[in-house]
Parts: structure tokens; sequence; C-alpha cells
């Protein structure tokens, strides 16, 4: 039970720690009061700790306190990937191997979102408002739409208004339920 909870403890102090972007706040309790000890955080993306698996690693030495918990920040902003368990090793021995929550690492919720370099998606993107860009695709795709000067199309459908100037030619009829303005009926 102890160890359960132990494990929810952490689990609670690494959701928290994600409000903290690009650090991962760990907290170790070796449960021995008053000493250094060497702490090596491995981030893998296997489900075993093998050297083939790690992306990240932390090598620290960290101070206990007198009930023997201890602190370290960890830059995780250099992941390669998504890591699915964090190896403790403590004095070069591992001393638990803790498997993420795939909220940790694969969902993150951000109201505010600045990329100053690339950005990397594997999957869909869901966007409920406006994109804007100066540059790549999306600019592109800009430019491109505001070249388009002519439409070729067999059926409109709209509802609300039509604004424009210039003139309207056709081959067919136009018919309407009500007209405004001055006609040339010939």
């Amino acid at each position: 039970m102890r160890l359960k909870l132990i494990l929810i403890l952490i689990l609670g102090i690494f959701l928290i720690s994600l409000a903290y972007a690009g650090n991962l706040n760990l907290f170790p309790n070796p449960n021995i009061p008053n000493v250094n000890i060497q702490y090596t955080f491995n981030f893998s993306n296997g489900t075993t700790c093998a050297s083939e698996n790690i992306i990240l690693t932390h090598n620290v030495t960290l101070l206990t306190n007198p009930r023997g918990f201890t602190f370290t920040s960890v830059d995780i902003s250099n992941l390669s990937s998504v890591p699915l368990r964090l190896c403790e090793d403590q004095d070069n021995a591992l001393r638990a191997n803790h498997s993420f929550s795939d909220i940790i690492f694969n969902t993150i919720f951000a109201q505010n979102l600045n990329l100053s370099n690339n950005a990397k998606i594997g999957g869909n993107v869901n966007v409920t408002e406006n994109i804007t860009a100066s540059s790549g695709l999306f600019s592109w795709l800009g430019d491109m739409l505001n070249r388009i000067t002519e439409l070729f199309v067999q059926d409109i459908t709209f509802n609300g208004t039509i604004n424009g100037s210039g003139n309207i030619t056709t081959t067919g009829n136009i018919t309407a339920d009500w007209f405004k303005g001055q006609f040339n009926w010939t």
C-alpha cells in the first residue's frame, strides 16, 4: 500500500510539473537522511531501461533532507521522442523503473503556444480559429489564394449577400424574386 501511495504521489508530481514547460520536476525518496546520492535519470522510449531505448539522460548529485527526500528539475526540451519509462539509477544501480501515463507526454493542453523553431506533427491538427503565418506552407497557400482571379463552377448555393464591383456576364438566365437598381431590359 505504501509503494502504491508513493507511486501515486510521484505521478501527481509529474502532472503538476508539466506546468513548467521544458522542465520536469522529480522528487526522489531514497529514505536516507542527510547524504549526497548520485542519481541518473534515463528517459526510455521502450518498455525497458536498455541503453538502446534511452533518449535523454540527466546525471545529478542530490543532498537529501532530514526526512530522506530530495528534489531536482530536469530539462526535457531535448527529448527526441515521447518517453514511456523513467529509469531511476541511484549510485549506479537501478532503483526504480517508472512508467509514464499517456497523459503526461502524449496529451498537452495549452492556452497560448508560441513556437520559435520547427514543429513536428505526426498526426492531425484540429484548429477552431485562424492560422497566421509569415513564411512557409500556410503563407504560400495564402498567397496562392490571393492570386485566384477566375472561378469556373457549375452550381453556386449561397445564403447571404454577394458584394462586388464590375460586370456579370452570362449566356443564360438570371432569376430572382426581387431585383434592385437600374436595369437595361433590352
